[in-house]
């Protein structure tokens, strides 16, 4: 998980989710809702229209082996609660490999539920 400063540019915090440090992923993906939202304009009493949702609950990826030092094609998914730290990990099963999560929103529900 990265926090980044955007009025200066610069990374206030970098580090991997507890308990996946082996597990090699990719193909990070939030709900669509969270990908060009507005944010506050830290110089301005005022936010920028419309106000920013919530920052996303759930992250989406591809998941390949979580043995440390090997790594495979993607093999499953995997699902991090940001809040909680609570992951779901799916594998497809022996000779199946999984491509990057798609999130296409249903017109009632936002954010989606798990995978």
């Amino acid at each position: 998980r990265t926090e980044l400063d955007l009025r200066t540019g610069t990374c206030i915090s970098h580090a991997v989710v507890k308990g996946l440090e082996n597990c090699c992923i990719e193909h990070p993906h939030v709900h669509p809702a969270y990908y060009s939202s507005a944010h506050p304009d830290p110089d301005s009493a005022t936010t920028l229209s419309p106000p920013a949702p919530s920052p996303p609950r759930l992250v989406h990826m591809s998941l390949g082996d979580c043995i440390r030092g090997c790594t495979s094609p993607p093999q499953g998914y995997l699902t991090v609660n940001v809040e909680t730290g609570e992951t779901q990990k799916y594998f497809l099963g022996v000779r199946c490999f999984a491509e990057e999560p798609v999130l296409v929103p249903a017109p009632s529900r936002a954010p989606p539920g798990p995978m």
